[in-house]
């Protein structure tokens, strides 16, 4: 009585423990939904006020107020009033170069004296630079949050230039508009997604029931601290629903537990009665029975040599209607003639010694209709004393062999294939490299004006893009046609004797133009000169050009690329390794990048050109040569290949004794 007990009031705290924890992660949810519904209303609010500012700022009519003469009236009219009154900007300011506020107005009324505005904060002096340095066309606005005497202010910086775009002007001007952070505007932004919310507070809110948005200045550091925070009431929709049904849910949890006691007290009487009735022997019959029917392969029981017992599935198997057409009979008549003396060998010589029990043998079976099955036999003895008793299991071989044949047909047609898509590409590939050669020749011949000045400068910029174009076309489809005879084994390598000093300056030149572009720094180094290796020397120069270019474009900002070549203690293996400081790759993504036409699904390597071929192609000229390429990465820490070949390729320098 009492185990049912506390496995009802267990079952129970369970119940309502999983609803408690229901509840709460449904809560969290939610907060976690309110606190970027927040985030988002703050952006919108922030680029609401950028477009503006810029708005402002590309105004024709600004730049000539403003900026080609300083007409303060003009400036009160359109930036000072209006806008205080329209838009609800707080402040507005002209600043110029030097940083000196020109004009300010302050709720819609002009400042008499400029001067008097008083020093610019940090954060907006930040916000200026980043404005001025704006690249050439239209203003683009820098927004955030400045601290001034307390107060929190959503400020949008932006350089004064005209709508059709153009270069910062040397002795422009820069505009700021200014929103107050008080009550009344942080409820103007967060009532669409928020009924009530405290006021800014200025240290951080407490509560465990409370949540936080802590807004720093524009452009501070990561790890500034704040200068305040939004606090508003964690939303707990699941919790309350709860509380509001326990007056319901209690009483029903306890009428719950009292009928399932009754009703499990009555099954325990009833099942300790019927447990007495049932003999044991009885029940180990019939779950021989059920065993034996459950089999879906042969199972009998032979005696003596003849089937004694045998399943509905061995009748099946071997065409009979019941299992009495079985019983009695020899199960040697039903093996087919060649393999009769091989039954009878394993019948009755191998299988009684214990060693030989558990062995499979394959032979052929005769259905009564007189088919041919082929089987896998198991035999295991049970006594020898008087009748030998002989527990015989067969499987049917016939799907195994219908699946091995057309796994071999498969195979075939796969191969056939892959030798067909080569020869395809073979010749789709010269199809294509003639049009391409006339292509490229021709457009270098006007991108280089060799028949005379071609006029209009556009034209020579469209027979460089068409050049440029027809030699990366080019080199795809040569990569197409390396991936298809490297998946087929039929790449040739046009073997030499390669120098590797020679190798890395070639490969130095061809990379080092990118790498400046990118503003990277590239350092080749060979541990030893004089060193040679036996390879193809133009897949060679492929491999790591390949590698060196992946990891310039993947290397963000200003970095370096590191690439050596030395020789591996030991076992006297080359080892090039290229090492980068980049993004890194996770497992799977390095998974992704050495399968063809893979694309890794990080923010940067998505907005990088390419059919991804450079890490598969790396990799099979890399395993044509008999050697290995290896990845090391972790996200953000950045990235090292290394490339391995046999120390068989490897001709060292010969050293002249002192």
């Amino acid at each position: 009585m009492v185990p049912i007990l506390l496995l009802l009031a267990i079952s129970m705290l369970v119940l309502v423990t999983a609803l408690s924890i229901s509840a709460i992660y449904y809560d969290m949810a939610e907060a976690g939904k309110s606190r970027r519904s927040m985030e988002e209303a703050l952006a919108a609010a922030e680029r609401a006020l950028a477009n503006t500012t810029v708005d402002y700022a590309a105004w024709g009519e600004a730049v000539d107020n403003l900026v080609d003469r300083t007409d303060l009236e003009w400036a009160d009219r359109n930036i000072g009033v209006y806008l205080g009154a329209i838009h609800q900007i707080t402040a507005s300011l002209v600043i110029d170069q030097r940083g000196k506020v020109i004009y300010a107005s302050l709720n819609g009324k002009a400042l008499p004296d400029p001067d008097k505005w008083g020093p610019i904060p940090p954060a907006m002096q930040r916000m200026l630079k980043q404005a001025q340095a704006a690249p050439p066309g239209r203003p683009v606005a820098v927004t955030g949050l400045v601290s001034i005497n307390g107060g929190l202010f959503m400020t949008a910086v932006a350089d004064i230039r005209r709508e059709e775009g153009g270069a910062p002007i040397p002795d422009g001007k820069v505009m700021v508009f200014m929103k107050t952070m008080d009550r009344p505007a942080l409820l103007a932004i967060f009532k669409p997604v928020l009924e009530e919310m405290d006021i800014l507070t200025m240290r951080p809110p407490s509560g465990i029931f409370r949540l936080e948005l802590p807004l720093r200045e524009a452009l501070a550091p990561a790890d500034a601290p704040p200068v305040a925070w939004l606090s508003w009431t964690a939303p707990m929709p699941a919790l309350s629903f709860l509380l509001k049904l326990s007056w319901f849910l209690v009483p029903l949890l306890l009428l719950l537990l009292g009928g399932a006691f009754a009703v499990l007290q009555r099954v325990q009487r009833n099942a300790m009665k019927d447990m007495v009735d049932v003999a044991s022997l009885h029940r180990l019959q019939t779950r021989a029975q059920v065993m034996a029917e459950s089999v879906p392969d042969l199972l009998c029981l032979l005696r003596n040599g003849r089937v004694e017992l045998i399943n509905p599935a061995g009748c099946r198997l071997l065409g009979a209607a019941s299992a009495a057409e079985l019983q009695g009979r020899y199960f040697v008549d039903l093996v087919v003639p060649v393999g009769r003396v091989a039954f009878q060998r394993v019948l009755h010589s191998e299988l009684p010694s214990q060693k030989d029990a558990g062995q499979w043998h394959h032979l052929e079976l005769l259905s009564l209709c007189g088919a041919t099955v082929p089987v896998e036999l198991w035999l295991r003895p049970i006594t020898r004393m008087g009748d030998d008793e002989i527990i015989l299991f067969a499987r049917d071989r016939r799907l195994e062999l219908a699946r091995r044949a057309q796994i071999h047909a498969a195979e075939a047609r796969a191969t056939i294939a892959d030798r067909a898509k080569v020869h395809f590409l073979a010749n789709i590939s010269h199809e294509l490299r003639t049009p391409l050669n006339a292509i490229i020749g021709f457009s270098a011949i006007l991108r280089d004006e060799l028949l005379g000045h071609l006029g209009a400068p556009q034209y020579r910029d469209y027979a460089v893009d068409i050049h440029d174009g027809g030699v990366y076309l080019l080199r795809l489809v040569n990569d197409l046609l390396d991936i298809a005879r490297l998946d087929a084994g039929e790449l040739e390598l046009r073997e030499g004797w390669v120098d590797v000093g020679t190798l890395l300056e070639r490969v130095e030149r061809l990379t080092a133009q990118k790498a400046s572009e990118r503003g990277v720094r590239l350092v080749v180094r060979a541990a030893q000169g004089g060193m040679r290796i036996l390879g193809d020397e133009v897949r060679l120069k492929q491999t790591l050009v390949n590698l060196i270019g992946n990891a310039i474009i993947y290397t963000d900002g200003p970095g370096e690329v590191q690439v050596t070549a030395g020789l591996e203690p030991g076992s006297g293996d080359i080892i090039f390794k290229v090492t980068d400081k980049g993004i890194g790759m996770s497992m799977e993504a390095m998974r992704l990048a050495l399968e063809p036409f893979a694309q890794v699904d990080t923010g940067l390597a998505r907005r990088q050109a390419g059919a991804g071929l450079g890490l598969p192609l790396a990799k099979g000229y890399t395993e044509a040569h008999g050697g290995s390429l290896t990845l090391q990465s972790s996200p953000g820490r950045g990235t090292s290949v290394t490339v391995r070949l046999p120390a068989a390729r490897v001709q060292q320098p010969l050293t002249v004794p002192p």
